[in-house]
């Protein structure tokens, strides 16, 4: 499967192991800015810097092998440079490990030394923060940016601003990546695709499918053919 996202051209195989892990091999290369964000799933990757250069949130550069770890809860802000980068992944329902996003040490997926935490909320106003987390305990009704804006005390307007200076995302973007995230996993890992759709917030197939495709460059029935699971279907 062949993506190309925000100027990063992605090149993804898929495939389960066992009934609740995905393994995921991608390749990208590029100049650009990638999001990652998490709701109930999570992943963690081997990564290896072939050439130019992959920044993480406020510059810090990655070295050229490391182990990229994202638990629930949380977003990335990867920047790639003239990049190209290979990464072998793997993404699960549910937790790999505690804390923040890390970047470990080159070596086995979990129990290497952390280089970096990279704390999303790390410097961020107290509200905005907290709004970020309000959009998870949303995640599911018709108006999570609106029941964010309130639990922080924000007018919708002004929490759309704080947060994309903050995160880099509009918090609309950031739930339907969020939403995303967790289809994807679900369908890799063999869900039928409405079931999938529904158990992470999407209330209209119609939306899903477009929005899948919007911002994955494939249909969900293309995701599900490409992780081989029997059985997978477009409704």
């Amino acid at each position: 499967m062949k993506l190309l996202r925000g100027g990063v051209t992605i090149e993804r195989e898929v495939r389960p192991i066992g009934k609740d892990l995905a393994a995921l091999r991608q390749r990208f290369t590029g100049t650009g800015e990638r999001f990652i964000v998490t709701h109930d799933a999570s992943m963690v990757a081997r990564v290896e810097v072939l050439r130019g250069r992959l920044l993480f949130g406020a510059g810090i550069e990655a070295p050229r092998r490391f182990v990229l770890s994202v638990p629930p809860r949380s977003t990335v802000r990867i920047g790639f440079e003239d990049a190209v980068a290979e990464s072998d992944g793997r993404g699960r329902m549910g937790a790999f490990c505690d804390g923040p996003p890390q970047l470990r040490a080159d070596g086995e997926f979990t129990g290497t030394a952390v280089l970096h935490a990279l704390d999303p909320d790390r410097d961020v106003e107290a509200a905005v923060a907290l709004a970020r987390r309000a959009l998870h305990a949303h995640l599911s009704s018709l108006a999570p940016v609106r029941a964010a804006a309130r639990a922080a005390g924000l007018a919708p307007d002004t929490l759309t601003r704080a947060f994309e200076r903050a995160y880099g995302v509009t918090p609309k973007r950031y739930v339907t990546k969020a939403r995303l995230f967790d289809a994807a996993i679900s369908i890799f890992l063999g869900a039928p695709i409405a079931a999938a759709a529904l158990a992470s917030g999407f209330n209209d197939l119609s939306r899903f499918y477009a929005q899948f495709r919007q911002l994955l460059t494939a249909t969900p029935g293309e995701y599900a053919r490409a992780s081989g699971v029997p059985g997978c279907a477009e409704k």
